[in-house]
């Protein structure tokens, strides 16, 4: 009768320590119950989802109301606008990365409380497993042979197996719900790094929107001080820059038609490898002016010089983003506003690559490039805007081949202009960026 009741009591651990893992999968299992706070975190990520995509609706308003105003005549009126309409949709795309801003430290700390639910989850988990195991162990002392001779009821001995092998299950159940747990984890931990990475890349990208509104800003208030918002005062100064305009462009014509490169065509990729060789530099891709003998160009010889178009342009609004076509090094980058302002390229950087192109990215309204960085194809390398001699915000996207381009200095002898710092290159040395890019 001793054996029969110490096989009972043992019967009865068996069943009380199967409740216990039983109950501690279900309870335990992470995610099972959303507390409080991880569910207003949600919403709260919701609700700056909403706005963001708000504030997108208002940015895409305006980007389409810019392309409006761009193509009526140029008054002073029309100049202001586009000026007052170009800071109103910066101010907008500041706003929406801060938004973004502010959803990406919520998902940070969202996934930062799931992670901590899980590993709080597995310590219990393994806490219990321990003291199951252990309690086990115990009652493994007896072999089912020896509880089988000292048991007087047979009922007993499978009964107590069968309650054995059910305890053993439980345990291998909850092993496998902590492995779960533990590669959910990981992967909450990859998620965490990876918005960590997107928080910081949108606190660059808002200060450098920050600076590009500022800009924006200040030249608005120096075109409404030096016309006294005056439309024949604008005339005037419009009418002087051109010819200031024209002059330039003529000197720096003049000086690439007297280099002479002999182009190596082997070390430049072939026919059936051009077409795609290079990247779109921005999206979404709107070409306003091709590259070579354009109606534009022909329209404004003076400027042109009967030469044709140099490069490709990329219509876009301030502030877009704009990236290296090819992976390669920064060979230079400058500002030909601080010679001469409104003349050339304005605000530029130059890229060489590794399949004997350079590329060359203009009138932009901030550089994010610095010379003598190795870039990636994609990599940001400033913000589209209209620097130099730009009648609208456009990129001007020129492709070289990399042996007759250089970066020279040019003295000007335009009255009020200095010397030139900029990419020079031989006329042959220019190729039409629409057999490097993809197509269309």
């Amino acid at each position: 009768m001793n054996h029969l009741g110490s096989l009972l009591r043992s019967n009865s651990f068996f069943l009380y320590a199967t409740g216990i893992i039983v109950f501690l999968i279900f309870l335990l299992r992470p995610g099972a119950v959303l507390g409080e706070t991880a569910l207003e975190l949600q919403q709260k990520i919701g609700a700056k989802s909403a706005s963001i995509s708000e504030l997108e609706r208002e940015i895409a308003k305006y980007n389409k109301e810019l392309l409006s105003i761009g193509a009526e005549a140029t008054t002073l009126e029309r100049e202001i606008a586009v000026l007052d309409t170009t800071r109103k949709k910066l101010q907008l795309e500041v706003n929406a990365t801060q938004a973004k801003i502010d959803k990406a430290e919520l998902t940070v700390r969202s996934l930062g409380d799931e992670i901590g639910g899980k590993e709080e989850h597995i310590r219990k988990n393994r806490e219990a497993l321990g003291a199951a195991t252990q309690a086990l162990a115990r009652e493994d002392d007896r072999s089912l042979m020896e509880i089988l001779f000292t048991s007087e009821r047979m009922s007993s001995v499978m009964r107590a197996h069968v309650e054995l092998l059910s305890f053993t299950g439980a345990i291998d159940a909850s092993l496998a719900e902590l492995r779960k747990t533990r590669a959910t984890l990981v992967d909450n931990q990859a998620e965490v790094s990876a918005e960590k990475q997107k928080l910081e890349a949108l606190r660059k990208k808002v200060a450098d929107q920050k600076k590009i509104a500022d800009n924006a800003r200040k030249e608005q208030a120096t075109l409404l001080a030096t016309t006294k918002n005056e439309e024949g005062t604008y005339r005037n100064l419009l009418a002087t820059k051109e010819r200031e305009i024209a002059a330039v462009e003529a000197e720096i014509r003049a000086f690439e038609t007297e280099l002479r490169t002999i182009i190596d065509r082997s070390k430049l990729p072939g026919e059936e490898v051009a077409t795609g060789s290079l990247a779109w530099p921005l999206k979404p891709v709107r070409i306003t002016q091709p590259f070579g003998d354009t109606e534009f160009s022909r329209t404004h010889s003076q400027v042109y010089s009967g030469k044709g178009h140099n490069g490709t342009d990329f219509g876009g609004s301030v502030g877009t983003e704009l990236w290296s076509a090819r992976r390669g090094t920064v060979r230079g980058v400058g500002d030909t506003d601080l010679t001469c302002k409104g003349a050339s390229y304005g605000k530029w950087v130059l890229i060489d690559h590794d399949n004997g192109l350079s590329t060359l990215y203009a009138h932009l309204s901030l550089v994010k490039a610095v010379r003598g960085q190795v870039v990636a194809t994609g990599d940001l390398v400033g913000y589209l805007g209209r620097t130099g001699y730009a009648t609208g915000p456009h990129l001007h996207f020129t492709v070289y081949a990399t042996e007759g381009v250089q970066i020279g200095q040019l003295k000007s002898k335009v009255p009020g202009c200095g010397t030139y710092t900029m990419p020079l290159a031989s006329l042959e040395s220019y190729l039409d960026p629409m057999e490097y890019l993809p197509r269309l």
